[in-house]
């Protein structure tokens, strides 16, 4: 079972001509291919550029909502260390006050307590 491919046809040799043109076939053909190619590749930069640029603006806003974030704890750091500073000077008036009743030998159930109040 031999398969004729009509090798008896092929000219032995080709001409210069031949040549020129076979080559020049294959050229076109490889500068298409790669015209396909870059135009592949530029499809896919211009994909990643969209894709930075979306990735910058996002960027951006949650910087932006990290700098809020982080003034909001400033403002309520600074808030916290005020109201502990009001309480403990406000411990500090009822351990007076507990003491100057004490001094004078004063009755607590007559002013109440304070410090079950709280």
């Amino acid at each position: 079972m031999e398969a004729d491919y009509g090798i008896d046809d092929w000219p032995d040799e080709f001409t210069r001509e031949e040549m020129l043109e076979q080559h020049a076939h294959l050229l076109e053909e490889e500068c298409r291919m790669f015209n396909e190619e870059l135009s592949r590749y530029r499809k896919n930069m211009a994909k990643l550029i969209d894709m930075h640029a979306e990735a910058s603006v996002e960027r951006d806003k949650l910087r932006a909502e990290l700098a809020a974030a982080n003034a909001h704890i400033s403002r309520m750091n600074n808030e916290a260390y005020e109201r502990g500073r009001t309480i403990g000077a406000l411990k500090g008036i009822l351990s007076q006050r507990e003491a100057v009743m004490r001094q004078f030998n004063v009755p607590q159930v007559y002013f109440g307590s304070p410090l079950t109040e709280l």
